[in-house]
């Protein structure tokens, strides 16, 4: 018979009167409802409590390691301009809510952050307006995410619109009468 067997008859190599009545009572109940390849690996430990310390330790392992990679997803993620914006964004939102079922979630602040980290060589602008490391001579607000990915993505379509041949026109125009209307305002 398995380990519980063993534990219950004492022939699993302890000795029964060697273990106090607390202990052995604390055993059953670590035992109790743990897997049978578990209750076999972690019924050898010397105390109970060295039993539950040896079947967290099996059991969070694999849940931290999960974690860490779903933090380096998050977090070591660029943005390239051959990707669409709204996806990546949506895409990083999914890797924060992931890191949320692993009971460690990411502050609005640091993800922010993050998010301006991975847009630095494609959207400067965005990145001087809102990241509190590129100023810190500057005191401005923190940024919650929803501003950051507000002005990504509208900073996105900008750009796609200016890749399109009649907007571009409208907007180069646009532009042009701000720059003129500007010059002559400076001029006596």
């Amino acid at each position: 018979m398995g380990c519980r067997g063993e534990r219950v008859s004492g022939s699993c190599g302890c000795k029964r009167g060697a273990i106090s009545s607390i202990e052995y009572l604390a055993r059953g109940a670590v035992l109790r409802g743990v897997p049978k390849a578990d209750a076999e690996l972690i019924c050898h430990q010397q105390s109970a409590q060295d039993m539950w310390i040896a079947f967290v330790d099996k059991q969070t392992k694999p849940e931290y390691a999960n974690y860490i990679f779903a933090r380096q997803r998050l977090i070591a993620n660029a943005y390239t301009t051959e990707r669409n914006m709204n996806d990546w964004l949506h895409e990083r939102q999914l890797y924060r809510n992931e890191l949320l079922h692993y009971r460690s979630g990411v502050s609005d602040e640091e993800f922010a952050e993050i998010l301006l980290g991975n847009v630095a060589q494609t959207h400067r602008d965005v990145v001087r307006q809102f990241s509190k490391h590129f100023d810190s001579g500057y005191q401005r607000s923190t940024p919650s995410s929803a501003q950051v990915m507000n002005a990504l993505g509208a900073d996105s379509e900008l750009d796609a619109r200016m890749d399109d041949p009649q907007q571009g026109l409208d907007i180069s125009y646009a532009l042009a009468g701000k720059k003129q209307g500007q010059q002559q305002d400076q001029q006596p």
